[in-house]
Order: structure tokens, then sequence, then C-alpha cells
């Protein structure tokens, strides 16, 4: 018999959950302007993070902040200032319920917690109305989204599982103009994954079973803008990820409960959003990117195995071609000794020829693989023509939308160049994006990108940049 047991997820002002009218990305009188505390608008030349808390801010008489989610509660952390504000849930105007320096609004940076009560588990949408001023202006910081998640005992909690964005199950091109890689150092398990040239093709997907929820994480940055989530019996869910200029941590993109653990799924993250198809020429001429950090399954234990390591009584480490990874058996050894004890004497002796045997051809083979790995990595090099010494470039100042027009650069600019320069690589460009150094050109395929990293829960932060070449959007 299964059990639910509550979740609570955190979705910061910046989080793609959050649907903001008459607009999320413009001047505080015209709509929603993403702000800090300390730092009202983003300062061109200077730094991409700002001091303070971060929050939207509107002047706006009639603006509006939404929340569509499967779940049981919401909170929403705010700052009035004096303006007025009220709260609808499922089309129904509620009572305000406010609390003053809630501990879950206090991180956000919040003076002023509304609740939304608790209801049955269901789709809900949460809908925040604000008549603000220029002398009254209202600040948004986010809130928190409560849900259920099915378990298997009643004094059970739901356990979390990350996949980074370079696990080997994504289904993506990698590569200049496709799918690229930015080592971030805060990130989880330090990349991120992106993609500027926008369009309706070329997804990124990831298919999966046992979780009865997810938690999808991009990376809000100056020129992240419109992209759409498509999961598997749902709609599409189109959305904006532009923060006025500002570089973010890793922020929840999207989030979705009520799950069948025993369903496949698969999440497809489009750089394309139908609502939006004009996005590089609106407001004005921009690039539009999109980025991605990880996905988390929520579930339970039992439901969430196949992703999970377990003690080493209980674990079988297998190699792959793809790296390594990690069955879980189902019980330990004891265990299935003692549910057939007649076979438990034959077994060890059995058990020790055959190991014997399947351990020497074991390690034959892993000898074999070491040896072609360590002759293919001597002659790859040579047979890219590009010297090992060449696959770590300084820094270039480009970050994002410049980078990817940095990779974009003519063949026939290139073909000018009589010789490259010693130790240049041809096939190889480097830039700076997310204040860290990117390899393009080959994506995935260039050796410094080549391994997987190992997935583990994490939590990013904000990153630290000053490089920042581009031109600020015209409403700043």
């Amino acid at each position: 018999m299964s059990h639910l047991a509550a979740y609570s997820l955190p979705l910061s002002a910046a989080s793609s959950m959050w649907m903001y009218a008459p607009a999320r990305d413009a001047l505080a009188p015209q709509g929603w302007n993403a702000s800090y505390t300390g730092s009202t608008t983003w300062p061109p030349g200077g730094s991409v993070t700002g001091s303070g808390s971060f929050n939207f801010r509107t002047q706006n008489g009639n603006a509006t902040v939404s929340l569509s989610f499967s779940g049981t509660g919401a909170l929403l952390c705010l700052r009035g200032n004096g303006a007025h504000y009220g709260l609808q849930v499922d089309g129904k105007q509620i009572a305000i319920q406010t609390q003053d320096n809630d501990a879950a609004c206090l991180e956000f940076g919040a003076e002023t917690t509304i609740s939304t009560g608790q209801f049955p588990f269901a789709a809900h949408n949460v809908i925040l109305s604000v008549a603000a001023s220029a002398a009254q202006e209202f600040q948004f910081y986010g809130g928190v989204a409560s849900t259920s998640i099915a378990v298997d005992s009643s004094d059970e909690k739901p356990t979390e599982f990350m996949i980074d964005d370079q696990d080997p199950g994504w289904l993506l091109q990698r590569g200049s103009g496709l799918w690229d890689i930015s080592p971030v150092a805060n990130a989880i398990d330090g990349s991120v994954t992106f993609k500027c040239p926008y369009g309706d093709g070329g997804p990124a997907e990831y298919s999966f079973t046992g979780a009865s929820a997810l938690v999808f994480y991009g990376r809000p940055a100056k020129e992240t803008h419109d992209f759409s989530i498509l999961l598997t019996g749902a709609t599409v869910f189109n959305s904006d990820a532009s923060v006025s200029g500002w570089e973010l941590g890793s922020t929840v993109a999207f989030f979705q409960a009520g799950l069948n653990p025993s369903q496949t799924y698969t999440l497809t993250f489009r750089n394309y959003n139908a609502d939006k198809p004009n996005c590089t020429s609106d407001p004005v001429g921009r690039y539009c990117c999109a980025a991605f950090d990880g996905l988390k399954l929520i579930g339970s234990a039992k439901s969430l195995a196949h992703f999970l390591p377990l003690p080493s009584s209980s674990v079988t480490s297998t190699s792959s071609t793809q790296g390594s990874s990690t069955q879980v058996a189902i019980g330990t050894q004891a265990q299935v000794s003692a549910a057939d004890p007649s076979s438990s004497a034959s077994s060890k002796n059995v058990g020790a020829i055959v190991g014997g045997a399947l351990g020497g051809v074991a390690v034959a083979i892993l000898i074999a693989v070491a040896a072609i790995w360590f002759f293919w990595c001597r002659r790859r090099p040579q047979q890219q023509g590009t010297p090992a010494s060449a696959l770590h470039r300084p820094n270039v100042d480009l970050i994002y939308g410049s980078a990817y027009a940095a990779n974009q650069m003519s063949s026939s600019a290139a073909a000018a160049a009589s010789s490259p320069q010693a130790g240049a690589d041809p096939t190889l460009s480097s830039f700076v994006m997310f204040g860290s150094p990117v390899m393009a050109g080959k994506g995935r395929g260039a050796a410094s990108l080549e391994t997987t990293s190992s997935t583990r829960p994490g939590r990013a932060s904000s990153a630290t940049s000053s490089h920042r070449l581009t031109q600020p959007p015209a409403y700043h």
C-alpha cells in the first residue's frame, strides 16, 4: 500500500514556473523588472551579479504573477511597500493570510508571507494581483510549492536523485551551434549545457521511470529568454527565463508532481517557445539562448532503486563504453541464501569455480580495453591535427550570445589565414560563459569535454563574472 509524504520546493522569483504579466522582462512601470534590493538595474560593463536579495519589482497598476502546479498549497514571499494586492486560487478570491518574518521567505529576503492554505492534491492555479505605483513599488521574491510524493511506508521520506547535464542518458546533439558545454564551478557537477540558435529543432531529451515528481533546473543569464518543455502525457509548457540582464545560479525551470512511478516519461527541452516565435527580434535584435543544469527525480527509495547506489553487499559495479554504472541487486547475498537453504552449500563451491573463471576473463578484457584506449588517446590528437597542448586555450572575453557568434565565423575567414599560428587549433574556439572558459567547436567530442561526470544531489549558487561584451537590453 502506498503512502503520501509531504514535499516542499522553494521557487525563487527567477523560476520560470512563475508567470509574470503584463511582461516579465520590462521596466517596472510597464511590467516586472528583475532586480536586487541593492541593485535595481543591471550595470552595463559592470558585474553581472547584484547586491542584496533578488526579486521582481513592479510599479504597474495592473500586474499579476501566477503559479500553476500539482500540489497541496503554496507560500508567496513579498514586500508590499503600501501597494494593494489580492489572491485567487483556482479562480476564486480568497482572504489574504499574511505572516511576517516567516523562515521560508526570509531566506529569499522577503518581509511578508502569503499562504494559500492547504487543499487536496490536484492541479491548481494561484494568481497574485497587484496594483502598484512609483511611490508604492511591489517586490516579489518567490515562494514555496507544497506537494505530495508517493512512498512505501508512513515514515518514509521522499528520495531525490540528481541527473547532471552531462549524463549519457541525455539525447541531444552537442557541438558549435548546437548544444554546447560550459564548465561552471558552482553548477551541479560543475557544468552547464546551453544552446543559442533559437528554433524548434534539436531538443534535449531525457527518458526515465520510477519518479513521482521531477524538478528541471535551468541556468538564467543575460541572454536566456523563451523556451518550452514537453513531458509525456502533458501539454507543452511554454515559459520565459528572462532576468533583465542578471546572471543567476541554477533555478527551477519546471516542476511536475503526480507522476506514475511505473510509467516511462520523456522530458523534452527546446530553445523555442511557440507563443514567442520571434524571440530574437522582440523587443530588439538579440540572442535567445537556453541553458540547463540538471534534472532531479523524486520518489520512493524502491521506485528509484535503479538509480541509487546501495551498500557494497547489495551492489554490483559494471563497466560500459559510456562509463561506469551501478546495478542494484534486490536483497543481499545472505537474504538470497536464506530463501533457499538447500542451495547454500553447493552454491559456495560452484560460485568459487565460476567466479574465478569469470574473474580471469574480466581481467583479460579490462587489460585489452585499457591498451586500446591508451593507444587511441595517443593517436587522437595527431589524427585530428591538434597538438595535445592546443586543447587548452587562453580565455577570450566573450559570453553567451557573443560566444555563439564567435563560433559561427565563416569558413572563408578561416581559410584566409595561410597557416595557423603555432599551437593554434583551427577546429576549436574558446570563449567565456558564466565566468568560466568553454571549449567549443567539437562539443563533447573535444578531449577536454570527453569525461562524463558522476551524478549526485547538489545545489548551485550564483555565479560571478565580469566578462560582458554584448550590449544590455534596450530598456535598461
